[in-house]
């Protein structure tokens, strides 16, 4: 056992080294770089047609999505020859690919790190109110803020390193955000389907929530939510592990609450305090 790990730290310490020569070089070896000159500004329009989804897939980008002043589809983003984005068009999807050089990336090029800008991480979807869209979007590291657009289909969205946040929006189906380092911050949200938020480190706080079924989890954080109905129509659980749960700022020692209503609210968190309260 002492001998693998010897084996293992030298090679840590080999790697170490290799690394320090290659930043010496310039950035050449197993550390690559990314300067400003190396991003490329992409600006783009669409008409709409009978386009009603769009995909996003990065691997280091926030996602901002906003209402756009015209008629037609915008988007704003930088790419690099390393890590291009393919653009798709069909009849009905517009789809956004970030196209990762493993290569580049297995060669450990940490610039993000630094960021030289934050503009260089940034992607600005701009749709037009006239039209409904379904959104499909995931990043590795980066927040999704979606704000005043209230013509959406559905929204599926994931990212590993990233909150999200949702400002005067309403969704005609499905709301569907999950994250594994973030909190969720939700403000004035009318959803038609499922509205379900998950992070594993991170608060949820959604206030003024219009919703069906609701569902909510984090493993360590708080939970803090404002249905707009009443506490009877709706079926209630409650879980935490370490905290206390509270309905309209009555601290409860039940989790569970109107059985055989068929609007659901399920909030769990293994760590943190559960506040439900509600607007009639």
């Amino acid at each position: 056992m002492k001998t693998l790990f010897k084996i293992a730290l030298g090679l840590v310490i080999v790697g170490i080294i290799i690394g320090i020569a290659g930043i010496i070089a310039g950035g050449a070896g197993v550390f690559g770089t990314t300067n400003p000159d190396d991003y490329i500004l992409i600006e783009e329009s669409y008409d709409v047609g009978s386009i009603d989804k769009v995909v996003l897939q990065f691997a280091n980008k926030r996602i901002y999505i906003l209402p756009s002043e015209s008629d037609q589809i915008e988007i704003k983003y930088y790419e690099t020859e390393q890590d291009p984005v393919v653009i798709t068009e069909t009849s009905s999807t517009l789809s956004f690919i970030e196209d990762n050089d493993w290569d580049f990336f297995w060669s450990f090029d940490f610039s993000w790190l630094w960021n030289h800008s934050a503009q260089y991480t940034h992607c600005y979807l701009y749709l037009p109110v006239g039209s409904t869209f379904a959104i499909d979007a995931m990043t590795s590291n980066g927040d999704i803020s979606i704000e005043d657009l209230t013509n959406l289909d559905y929204l599926d969205l994931h990212t590993s390193n990233g909150a999200f946040e949702f400002t005067n929006i309403a969704v005609d189906n499905d709301l569907v955000a999950t994250t594994s380092n973030g909190g969720i911050d939700v403000l004035n949200v009318i959803c038609g389907g499922l509205f379900d938020v998950a992070t594993s480190n991170g608060a949820i706080d959604v206030t003024n929530l219009t919703a069906d079924e609701i569902e909510a989890d984090t493993s360590n954080g708080s939970i803090t939510f404002s249905v707009v109905g009443a506490y009877a129509d709706f079926r209630i659980i409650l879980d935490t592990s370490n905290g206390s749960m509270y309905i309209d700022g009555n601290k409860v020692a039940d989790g569970r609450y109107n059985t055989d209503r068929s609007r659901e609210i399920n909030l769990d968190t293994s760590n943190g305090t559960i506040r439900l309260n509600f607007i009639d």
